[in-house]
């Protein structure tokens, strides 16, 4: 029997396990179950085309070009996105954020900075700012 229902009991059941080889192997493996766990809840259906577009288009970040990352940057300094914004960068997993430094890693030094921007505007929520960092060095 889980302690909470869904993937979020699964994650508990994950930390408090008994034996410790069941148990996540990092805290960056367990950051990285939450953040999907409450990505996952967010009602994409309520967002804006060009937003939802890109979050569909992160999934493919490999393919990208650096002119796409280019413009998905640009996009994230779009003012009038703000409420989006939120959605779209929680969206961004590390292996995202390790992908767009491997597409462009001129256009990843401007998404290091939007993003720094952006958890500096949501307050103390510094979700991945170490993996941003390490990339920066």
């Amino acid at each position: 029997m889980c302690s909470a229902p869904g993937d979020m009991g699964a994650i508990i059941e994950k930390c408090t396990a008994v034996k410790p080889d069941k148990r996540f192997r990092s805290v960056r493996a367990l950051r990285n179950a939450l953040l999907t766990h409450l990505t996952e809840a967010i009602p994409v259906g309520a967002l804006g085309h060009v937003t939802q577009n890109w979050i569909a288009a992160i999934e493919n970040i490999p393919s990208w070009s650096s002119e796409q990352a280019e413009k998905f940057i640009r996009y994230l300094g779009d003012p009038k996105l703000p409420p989006e914004l939120d959605v779209l960068m929680r969206a961004l997993s590390e292996e995202h954020i390790s992908q767009l430094h491997a597409v462009s890693p001129d256009a990843f030094k401007a998404f290091a900075s939007a993003y720094c921007e952006w958890v500096d505007g949501v307050g103390f929520a510094w979700d991945y700012c170490d993996v941003v960092v390490q990339r920066l060095e």
